[in-house]
């Protein structure tokens, strides 16, 4: 039962109070850009007068009626001895000082926001947005700051690669504009503007005139400004995604008056670190992401045209050993586009799914240095049809180790491996790392990546390599609690247990706990992660990706200077895809690019090139500071045994074939050898 106390402080946590604000802390934010224990008690009585009509007695909408309702409640307080004559004196001769405060939260995390709205309504129903419950996520507030930027800032490198695809609109400036004044012309411009959002710091704005090196523009950021021709020669227009038209000579031949377009911020050493942008070949225009233009000194800059990109991408990270959701960025802006690529958006992976497929080699009993021929192969596939892959290079290696085949992402390599492995193996040691039978396809093309994943899976699977094989679940909700600070639920993630048995791991958790009770190490029962590889796979396939970066695919990403990093690019065919996924053993990031209706990305737009700039300036803010952390190398005595055993078996096969190898690349070096057809 509650106390009148407790049921008046429920009442004004809840009560509608107009302009959106649902309590009276969210109204003082909301009317006075402040919490309720700084307001004056002017201000307070503003805000006690809402309750009995809030849009009646509201001091925006109605002032006269407010100032009213306020004055009254303040001879209240003076009548019933709340406050003294000195202070009624002050507090009734103040004039209304309440407007309308957009909450600026503290990191754009919106994407996330959805989830946990949408989280929320589906647990508790569409009332609990009123109760005023407080959710505590998995987040961290810097590092999705800068995901943000990473994202923003390769999405708009892309675009600009491919050129310009025009204004976003065109409104005709009034003729008599030069009979107007400025103030009144900015103030019909300013007007104009209003249907158009801010994305990021991409501002939108209007082309007042146009100059032959320069063009003079209004938004309602920075007024009137010009953008001179450093910031407008990059539009050459946009053909198609291989095409680009030819170089502007002058800015009439890319916008003209009225356009509607997206002007940003190109310089501003105070508020921008790029001292440690390790993609600067990438691109050597730099735009600005995440401008604090509250407190921007606009004097101080230049300004350049841009424009909101067509390409989207996608950025996780989560913690590999609980799997809490460090950062999430489900596409350049959630209010160009509020549909979350990183838990929605099925894509196939391309080559970043082949470490799974070499896991489960090793699993089998190959070790990284068994050699496999990476000579043309053709398939049969049914009406007639054959397959023949190839490597993206077009070129075949020969006889190579597994290893150097994934490290150079080796496409034949690949498929010959899943042969020998077998596909039904593999798909069941897929499911070890939660990834579904029926989204695979059942033959060998899934060693090219051919099924279908989100971002959010992809990372997941990549964290069992991560934490040295065990399999973790991603979330994002801390805990909940309720508007009088009760926690009503609380996560209880996956743990990693490295010194529990492997019984206990494999077992149900009934059968745990009771295997639990005669192992002292493990004093309590937590909600256990099952070992999805073993540790020397984990390890052994961290080594294999750690190769990608020193001499591999993704060798752009030394410039990190870390030797704990391992990852792997990707790439569908037609280029239509990019990735990369990329670990050390305390954060797991995947990065993909792509277009929502599938289409090619352009010329040599891989995963090395496209995604894995993202992922290296994300990553270089990210673990700034931070320590090498390499996957645990310890394993249990028993899959030590295993090894061995099964090292002794394959150097002892090797000796009586390295002759044979020596002569067949020998052979591969002349000619090729085609494979006879083979059905699957």
């Amino acid at each position: 039962e509650l106390s009148k106390e407790e049921i008046l402080k429920l009442y004004l946590n809840k009560i509608f109070l107009g302009n959106h604000a649902y309590g009276v802390g969210a109204a003082a934010q909301i009317y006075y850009g402040t919490s309720i224990d700084k307001l004056t008690i002017a201000q307070l009585a503003m805000i006690a007068g809402l309750p009995k009509a809030p849009s009646t007695n509201n001091p925006i909408s109605n002032p006269e009626r407010a100032l009213k309702r306020r004055n009254y409640i303040l001879k209240r307080m003076y009548t019933l001895r709340y406050i003294s004559v000195e202070e009624y004196k002050i507090a009734v001769n103040t004039p209304i000082t309440a407007k309308i405060y957009n909450l600026i939260p503290k990191v754009d995390g919106l994407y996330v926001a959805e989830m946990v709205r949408s989280y929320l309504v589906g647990r508790f129903g569409e009332q609990v947005l009123h109760k005023g419950y407080r959710v505590f996520t998995t987040i961290d507030s810097s590092l999705q700051q800068k995901a943000n930027i990473a994202i923003r800032k390769n999405l708009l490198r892309y675009d600009r690669r491919h050129g310009y695809t025009g204004a976003i609109a065109n409104i005709p400036i009034p003729k008599d504009e030069d009979k107007l004044e400025e103030n009144e012309l900015e103030k019909w411009a300013a007007k104009v503007l209003k249907q158009y959002p801010v994305l990021g710091d991409l501002i939108p704005s209007i082309v007042l005139k146009v100059n032959r090196k320069s063009i003079v523009v209004f938004n309602s950021k920075a007024g009137q400004f010009t953008i001179k021709w450093k910031g407008l020669s990059w539009a050459r227009r946009y053909i198609t995604s291989y095409r680009r038209g030819r170089h502007p000579k002058n800015a009439r031949a890319i916008v003209k008056s009225g356009d509607i377009i997206m002007a940003t911020p190109s310089k501003i050493k105070q508020n921008v670190d790029d001292t440690n942008d390790v993609s600067k070949d990438v691109s050597k225009e730099q735009p600005l992401i995440q401008v604090d233009m509250q407190n921007l000194k606009f004097k101080d800059i230049s300004w350049r045209l841009s424009q909101v990109p067509k390409v989207e991408g996608a950025l996780v990270t989560i913690n590999p050993n609980d799997g809490g959701i460090l950062a999430l960025a489900g596409g350049f802006h959630y209010f160009n586009s509020k549909f979350n690529r990183v838990t929605q958006a099925k894509r196939q992976p391309g080559s970043t799914f082949k470490p799974f497929i070499y896991s489960a080699a090793l699993s089998r009993g190959f070790s990284p240095n068994y050699s496999i021929n990476d000579a043309p192969i053709v398939y049969k596939i049914g009406g007639g049809k054959r397959w023949r892959p190839r490597n993206y290079s077009k070129r075949y290696y020969g006889w190579t180790t597994i290893k150097r085949a994934l490290a150079y992402s080796h496409n034949v390599s690949s498929v010959r491996l899943l042969e020998k492995v077998g596909v039904d193996y593999t798909i069941e040691h897929l499911t070890n790392f939660g990834f579904k039978k029926d989204s695979m396809p059942k033959n060998l093309t899934i060693a090219l990546g051919t099924g279908e994943v989100t971002p959010l899976k992809l990372v997941s699977g990549y964290a069992v390599f991560a934490n040295g094989g065990f399999r973790v679940k991603p979330y994002f909700i801390d805990r909940i609690e309720n508007s009088y600070g009760k926690v009503i639920y609380s996560s209880n993630p996956l743990k990693i247990c490295r010194k529990c048995p492997a019984e206990i791991l494999t077992s149900e958790l009934d059968e745990a706990k009771e295997i639990l009770t005669s192992h002292t190490n493990c004093d309590q029962i937590p909600n256990y992660a099952p070992k999805a590889i073993t540790s020397y796979n984990a390890y052994s396939m961290t080594s294999m990706l750690k190769d990608v970066i020193r001499i591999g695919t993704a060798k752009r990403a030394r410039k990190l200077k870390r030797r704990d990093m391992a990852g792997k690019t990707g790439t569908t065919s037609n280029l239509r895809d990019a990735w990369f996924v990329g670990y050390n053993s305390d954060i797991v990031t995947t990065v993909w690019v792509g277009f929502d209706k599938p289409r090619s990305l352009g010329y040599k737009e891989t995963g090395g090139r496209t995604a894995l700039p993202m992922w290296m300036d994300f990553m270089s803010l990210a673990l700034r500071g931070t320590p090498i952390k390499d996957v645990p190398e310890k394993y249990q005595k028993s899959e030590r045994k295993t090894r061995k055993s099964r090292n002794s078996k394959n150097r002892k096969s090797r000796k009586s074939k390295i002759s044979d190898k020596k002569k067949k690349k020998r052979a591969v070096r002349k000619k090729s050898t085609v494979i006879p057809e083979i059905l699957f």
